[in-house]
């Protein structure tokens, strides 16, 4: 945690990864596209760093398969961080103390440094909605507002197959990948796999949390959820 915010671990010591992930946009921010080290500005939508743990996919584009290798090619970005591994470690100096607790007898490190950042991000995990409830045999009655019953209806109904596939639900599962207990299977709200979306192939995101996580798409080219 003290890593993801320090601004002192990129080169111009203005930004740090809490930056652009912050915790009250699911931490993505409210700008189209994200700006980087030194005021660059990047082509791309910050997403939500949600439920990261189950991710078999990083970046838009799913050019990385690892959240550790995910955060070192930030880091080392010439237009988000822009900082390469020795510069890493000499910055990460003043958090001295805190390394040899972490990793005591190691020296420190960029590998770990990045596995910290890692770990904190790993951890900033989003569950407990009431839809995440709503199919649980062990709950008797889970209470949902008028707007949340009838957007239900609209999907299951509206926006479904004749045979009664639902459209959102073809890429944005909510039953995909996280066991939470014996009776519930619930929580991505995304098949997390590379799909077209007309301007391109994309990594298809949650949509967890979406109600905070504006601009959408890749590119931030959708301004509000209506749109």
């Amino acid at each position: 945690r003290v890593l993801f915010y320090d601004e002192t671990l990129s080169a111009d010591q203005q930004i740090s990864c809490g930056s652009c992930h912050q915790q009250q946009y699911s931490f993505g921010d409210n700008s189209p596209t994200s700006t980087g080290v030194n005021g660059q500005q990047t082509t791309v939508n910050t997403p939500p760093l949600i439920n990261l743990a189950w991710s078999r996919l990083f970046f838009w584009d799913g050019r990385e398969g690892n959240l550790e290798e995910a955060i070192r090619a930030h880091i080392s970005d010439p237009t988000i961080f822009d900082t390469p591994p020795e510069q890493l470690v000499q910055r990460a100096e003043t958090h001295r103390d805190l390394f040899e607790t972490t990793f005591p007898g190691d020296a420190i490190t960029a590998d770990n440094a990045i596995t910290a950042i890692a770990a904190f991000v790993g951890e900033l995990i989003s569950f407990g909605a009431p839809i995440d409830l709503l199919h649980d045999p062990a709950i008797d009655k889970i209470d949902l507002t008028q707007e949340q019953e009838r957007g239900i209806l609209i999907l299951e109904e509206r926006l479904s197959t004749s045979g009664g596939e639902h459209y959102c639900n073809n890429c944005h599962v909510q039953n995909s990948g996280v066991n939470l207990d014996n009776s519930t299977q619930s929580g991505l709200f995304t098949i997390g796999t590379i799909l077209n979306n007309g301007t391109g192939n994309w990594r298809v995101p949650t949509i967890r949390n979406i109600s905070v996580t504006g601009p959408y798409l890749h590119d931030g080219s959708i301004p509000d959820l209506a749109a």
